[in-house]
């Protein structure tokens, strides 16, 4: 059932699933490309490489961070147009759903 001449076009929809902590899919978006990979099976370094760039305090706040906000907000304001963004990757994954 894998659509793999969507897959291969590049227009498939990405699938987002949002786990419970104990690791039960809570959401799901997309549709079915396979088994999912869980978090342990990532290499580290992937995880470190993609925190790094996305969300450096990921590990550090509650999902909303007002010092990247803040920022942002700065940055933008001097620039006197936007040119960063504040949101975490768990404001980016709200807002793909909502």
């Amino acid at each position: 059932d894998v659509p793999w001449r969507e897959i291969r076009d590049g227009t498939l929809k990405p699938i987002v699933v949002l786990e419970t902590a104990d690791g039960a899919p809570l959401v799901r978006q997309g549709p079915y490309q396979g088994p999912y990979a869980q978090y342990h099976q990532f290499p580290p370094r992937l995880i470190d490489a993609v925190l790094s760039i996305e969300d450096r305090r990921f590990m550090d706040h509650f999902g909303v961070d007002p010092r990247g906000i803040g920022r942002a907000f700065l940055r933008n304001l001097e620039a006197g147009s936007v040119v960063e963004g504040g949101s975490t990757i768990t404001q980016q994954l709200i807002k793909l759903q909502y």
